[in-house]
């Protein structure tokens, strides 16, 4: 009975959480946001507008273009797709509905399969196959995508996007549960992206992952009626509460590849007793799965795992005895809270700006200071010539992508980029530092800062109110999001974002998806030298899903402490001789940590030997691996 209870609450709290996208989206006239009815669409169900979804894609691989989608079904008979630097965000989730025809020509019995939505279409890229691996900036987001009935080859959506990019708030279906795949990764070098509050209804498989380098993160999944698997996997991914409805195996974890798994808070019913519902060959990470119907929760190797709940497994290289793999309790197991609800109110009170092509500073904040709650920012260079206030009456800051606020060495007065004196742009001078009073939460959305060929101090947080950030770039190489004294019990939140973090004190961060990259790099140059990502300095910091690119130390933790990292992926462009000198990816002081992750000697083939350094009290010893070591099940600091 205790165990069912905690099941429908858990459920419950999957359903709940899928709901993120229930209010209708809308913008003001004066944004200047493009609809998909400006190319031509109807919307009516009964018009072919696969044309003007074409017309609305167009355009050079570099032009970022974001597509508003007004309630209305969308019948499509052809495959719509782009390169790059696409955004489609619908009214409402349940609104817009593109659908694709019934028994479409290229989509019937026989034929090979073929994508419904694709994003990213291979070719464009600079005359070379750099396609792999520079899809940037593909977002889905608020709608759904239905590939109708007697279309057996069709995908639903197959998507690719890197360092940047998300599909958000979408349901993917048959509605006979035909088709190849739902949701199909595969095809390329994935990622770094996430996918998150979306569900696959029907197909032979839910979720196809591919077999090469990077990382997909998952949160608030749903898997209803596949009829071969519910995600098929041969990569390294991390997913936190995933629904199945599956009389087939919910997961089928592969050793093709570069297979790393971390599944945390999943509910896996509707099994059949013949199967399990995680089939794994696989290194893993485990905890609070539960399964219902099935004949148990987990086969390793070919062997079942008797019962129907795990509450901590893992599998792969660790620092821990080799009887922690199986006994549980060994991980942080930190808190997790959900971001904050965004701001609403209707469009017509938004406070609109436009790039004057000079100084912006007084006239963004002129915005901040007007007691307007929601500041919009159009597509546009934005110049910041010091740093902009934002006070507690400015509840939401979006964007469109394309607008970035961008501070030039004459306008923060820093010298000539010769100057090798400095390497962080503007000093300590961030481009925005939050203020005010107030226990009401500030959202930013789509908003890029950029200072090249210097680091961005982008966000300095010196008050205790909610702060979340999503779809957010600093730029090359690299920013900054700190803290301050007066943030002291605040909570900060971080969705599909790119900043280096400085918290310290009595503070708390939740991030999701973050890829702070530190490429290109050059240990010659001032300005593109090794990086620290994470310093945690008596804070508490949860990681889901951490992608890195080039040398750096992860994080440091110190002085009490907490660092948790939910499903890392480290990708190592240079090996220890090219940066002078092994160095680790965790430094650890009198504090916590716990890691699951991959690491990828990109350039020499090789992985780090040097994982973490710790230090508890007088004490100090290293966790070290062989260079042939790629995955690690769970690495585990705690004071002694």
């Amino acid at each position: 009975m205790h165990k069912y209870w905690i099941t429908l609450v858990l459920v419950s709290m999957l359903i709940g959480c899928a709901q993120g996208f229930a209010q209708a989206v809308s913008f003001p006239p004066q944004a200047g946001v493009k609809s998909i009815k400006d190319f031509g669409a109807k919307g009516d169900g009964l018009t072919d507008d696969t044309e003007a979804f074409k017309k609305a894609v167009a355009l050079g691989v570099d032009d970022n273009r974001f597509i508003y989608i007004p309630n209305g079904t969308y019948l499509l008979s052809d495959t719509i797709g782009w390169a790059r630097r696409r955004t489609l965000m619908g009214q409402s989730r349940d609104g817009v509905i593109l659908k694709l025809k019934d028994k479409a020509p290229g989509f019937a019995q026989g034929d090979k399969p073929k994508a419904f939505i694709h994003a990213a279409v291979p070719g464009g890229y600079y005359g070379h196959d750099s396609w792999a691996n520079a899809a940037f900036d593909n977002y889905l987001q608020n709608l759904t995508i239905d590939t109708g009935s007697d279309n057996p080859a069709a995908i639903g959506l197959l998507y690719t996007t890197h360092n940047n990019g998300m599909v958000e708030g979408v349901t993917i279906r048959s509605d006979d549960g035909q088709g190849v795949i739902g949701l199909d990764l595969s095809q390329t070098e994935f990622g770094p992206g996430m996918i998150s509050q979306t569900r696959i209804d029907g197909f032979d498989v839910g979720i196809k992952t591919p077999g090469n380098v990077s990382n997909a993160v998952f949160e608030d999944i749903t898997l209803v009626k596949q009829r071969v698997v519910g995600i098929e996997n041969y990569h390294p991914i991390v997913i936190r509460k995933l629904r199945s409805e599956n009389s087939v195996p919910a997961i089928r974890h592969s050793d093709l590849g570069l297979p790393h798994l971390v599944l945390i808070d999943a509910v896996l019913n509707g099994g059949d007793a013949a199967n399990v519902a995680i089939e794994s060959k696989g290194d893993y990470y485990l905890r609070n799965v539960m399964a219902q119907g099935y004949k148990a929760v987990l086969s390793d190797g070919g062997e079942v795992v008797a019962g129907m709940e795990i509450k901590e497994r893992f599998k792969g290289r660790t620092n821990l005895e080799e009887k922690a793999q199986v006994l549980g309790g060994v991980s942080l197991v930190l808190p997790v809270e959900e971001p904050p609800a965004v701001f609403q109110e209707p469009a017509e009170k938004w406070l609109v700006l436009e790039s004057s092509g000079k100084d912006d500073t007084a006239a963004i904040q002129k915005a901040m200071d007007s007691g307007a709650k929601t500041i919009f920012f159009k597509a546009g260079e934005y110049r910041v010539s010091q740093t902009i206030r934002v006070p507690a009456s400015v509840r939401r800051i979006l964007s469109v992508p394309g607008a970035t606020l961008r501070g030039t060495r004459e306008i923060f007065g820093i010298g000539d980029l010769k100057d090798t004196s400095r390497d962080d742009f503007g000093g300590n001078k961030p481009f925005l530092r939050i203020e005010g009073n107030t226990r009401e939460s500030l959202s930013f959305e789509r908003l890029n800062f950029s200072a090249w060929p210097f680091r961005v101090h982008g966000i300095e947080i010196a008050s205790a109110r909610p702060v979340l950030t999503r779809h957010g770039a600093m730029g090359h190489p690299g920013g900054e999001v700190r803290n301050t004294p007066e943030s002291v019990g605040g909570k900060l939140f971080l969705v599909e974002s790119s900043p280096d973090l400085r918290v310290k004190g009595d503070y708390h961060v939740w991030m999701r998806q973050w890829n702070p990259e530190n490429n290109p790099f050059d240990p010659k140059s001032p300005t593109m030298k090794k990086r620290t990502y994470l310093v945690n300095d008596g804070a508490t910091v949860w990681i889901l899903g951490y992608k890195t690119e080039a040398p750096a130390i992860h994080a440091i933790t110190k002085n009490g402490g907490k660092t948790e990292i939910l499903g890392g992926f480290f990708r190592d462009h240079f090996g220890g001789q090219d940066i002078g000198g092994d160095e680790p990816y965790f430094i650890t002081q009198d504090a916590w940590l716990s890691a699951m992750y991959v690491q990828y000697g990109w350039k020499s083939g090789k992985a780090r030997a040097l994982q973490g350094v710790e230090t508890q009290g007088d004490q100090t010893r290293e966790f070290i691996l062989t260079p042939d070591t790629l995955t690690v099940g769970l690495y585990s600091v705690k004071p002694r």
